[in-house]
């Protein structure tokens, strides 16, 4: 007893659990209070890629081809401890590389969110490779990537089916270039977030998509074309297990090489979704062509499919234009190389009812809040008539090149609409999920009160959304607008991932007139993002006085009904 009553008296032992305790509560608060979007419950094996094997490389992780430039990189005031920097030095096109992470197991009826950082000098593909009970294994493109050099992050929610047994994620680039990665994570049953509805798919419209031939060297009602000069070779093949469609193409100068099935009948502002499985050492484009009511030819690029070694599954959703009576979705070669096609699929997934809306509409907004489109933009808004949606940032509010609050009450007095940009301007898809909570709650608090209206509209800043950042959006606003480029249809239509047309420095009145014409053919939504009017034009985005005018004059001529986002969203909401 004497011994232990000598002890409790020795300081240390008071000290020691008071320094545990305050070093405990440290790291609650800083981790309550760091923004950095992490999960705890990550299941995917060095998802941080800071374990290192003997040739410091990340454990678990494959790079492919092994020749490939790479390095796990300690950066001093980086967060993590390491970042992977792969490097593509090989000038020759097509020549894939690819990073492939650890197995991971999933379970049936579970849903999981695969999230990471990157900065990229190239664009690259999310692969998402499945790996299934039987031994088979399936690659789906699950997201497309541009180059960007500031920190952003891929991202992919889903249900494996019961037939799967692990996963695992592949970044696959094929042009010169850097790719810098870190902080990959994957939670199962993530809390707070939202999945875009996915269409229902039933009949495949393309014919003879299994490539059944009768004579066994071409499938019936398949042929391959080829037009301008260049040399091409097209095979059936079918001494791979499943028969594919191969195109090579040789000394290409101009035109193009693909195979082409019978077209389908369809009718105008139909929505199809694409699917096909390919292989190929170049990149090739996904084209749908149209025979139009009037006999004429109308070509659109769904998408540009990066090189893939192994077979590669890509869907992709379009919409038919006006007036189309037939349609043709194929896979096209634009240059020397190699390309092999399987399991073509054209489902119709269009929305029961009108194709179109009753009308067509446009919507003028400006983000950011700039007292340059205050200064600039607001008077010749008034010249023309029209009223804007302003995307504001409560943050930045009477601060330097920011309006001010005067500026704010002004702007909603005059009849444009205010609305919410966050509080303060940050990728909200790199944030953690209370960080996200803060920002948009706090920003529907000021225009809630600003406004005195419970329905206010949202806008992402830098474009950057997600599952999360739309499941927490869609708690306090009535729309989230990010900087995805298209039309706005009654077929595509998502309050919660409206489509723009992104107005940069070099963006021409042509440019504004061709978007418009679409808008009128099809009864479509157009939304213009501005951001700067200055005569300082340096930097982007930024849109000078003098063109800003010219663009409204175009605007004006266009006989189109101008009106903000809550107004026109209104207008939609009584045609569903």
């Amino acid at each position: 007893m004497s011994k232990l009553l000598r002890l409790l008296k020795n300081p240390l032992v008071m000290i020691i659990p008071v320094i545990l305790l305050l070093a405990f509560v440290w790291h609650q608060y800083t981790g309550a209070q760091s923004q950095i979007n992490v999960s705890q419950t990550n299941i995917l094996p060095n998802g941080g890629l800071d374990e290192l094997d003997a040739h410091g490389f990340p454990t678990g992780w494959r790079l492919s081809p092994a020749s490939a430039g790479v390095t796990a990189t300690t950066i001093a005031g980086y967060d993590s401890p390491r970042l992977l920097v792969i490097t593509n030095s090989s000038d020759t096109p097509g020549a894939n590389t690819s990073l492939t992470s650890p197995l991971v197991s999933v379970e049936t009826g579970q849903q999981y969110l695969y999230k990471g950082f990157y900065k990229s000098t190239v664009p690259f593909n999310l692969i998402l490779r499945a790996n299934y009970r039987d031994g088979t294994q399936k690659l789906t493109i699950v997201g497309q990537y541009n180059s960007n050099q500031q920190w952003a992050t891929d991202s992919y929610l889903f249900k494996p089916d019961n037939a799967i047994q692990t996963v695992q994620f592949v970044y696959s680039f094929a042009t010169k270039g850097e790719l810098q990665i870190d902080n990959n994570y994957l939670e199962p049953n993530p809390s707070d977030v939202y999945q875009l509805s996915q269409p229902t798919l039933t009949t495949n419209l393309v014919p003879n998509p299994a490539l059944a031939s009768s004579d066994g060297t071409t499938p019936d009602g398949w042929d391959s074309f080829t037009s301008g000069d260049q040399q091409t070779t097209a095979n059936y093949v079918t001494n791979d297990g499943t028969p594919y469609l191969r195109t090579q193409v040789s000394n290409y100068k101009n035109g193009e090489a693909k195979w082409e099935y019978t077209p389908i009948s369809i009718q105008g502002n139909q929505a199809f979704e694409f699917q096909v499985t390919y292989r190929s050492d170049s990149p090739i484009d996904v084209i749908a062509e149209y025979v139009l009511s009037s006999g004429q030819r109308q070509f659109a690029t769904v998408a540009t499919l990066l090189p893939a070694k192994d077979w590669t599954t890509y869907s992709g959703t379009f919409e038919a234009p006006a007036g189309a009576s037939s349609l043709l979705a194929s896979v096209v070669l634009h240059g020397n190389g190699t390309m092999a096609m399987k399991d073509y699929a054209v489902y119709d997934i269009s929305k029961p009812g009108a194709r179109t809306w009753e009308r067509p509409l446009v919507s003028l907004t400006f983000d950011d809040g700039w007292q340059s489109a205050y200064v600039n933009g607001v008077p010749l808004l008034d010249e023309y008539g029209f009223k804007a949606t302003f995307y504001l940032n409560p943050s930045a509010l009477d601060t330097s090149v920011f309006v001010s609050s005067d500026e704010v009450t002004a702007l909603e007095k005059d009849g444009h609409e205010l609305a919410s940009h966050g509080y303060e301007h940050l990728d909200f898809t790199t944030l953690n999920k209370s960080s996200i909570n803060y920002q948009l709650e706090h920003a529907y608090q000021y225009f809630k009160q600003v406004r005195n209206e419970q329905t206010i509209d949202f806008a992402t800043p830098f474009g950057g959304t997600d599952s999360q950042v739309t499941s927490y959006a869609r708690k306090y606003y009535a729309s989230l607008r990010s900087t995805q480029s298209g039309l706005n249809t009654r077929q595509n239509f998502n309050p919660y991932n409206l489509l723009v047309l992104y107005i940069g420095r070099d963006t021409t009145p042509a440019t504004i007139a061709d978007a418009l014409s679409e808008a009128k053919t099809n009864n479509g939504w157009l939304i213009l993002v501005y951001h700067r009017i200055d005569t300082i034009t340096q930097g982007d985005p930024v849109t000078s006085p003098t063109k800003f005018q010219q663009q409204l004059d175009v605007l004006k001529k266009s006989n189109l009904t101008v009106m903000p986002v809550s107004s026109a969203l209104r207008e939609i909401d009584r045609q569903s």
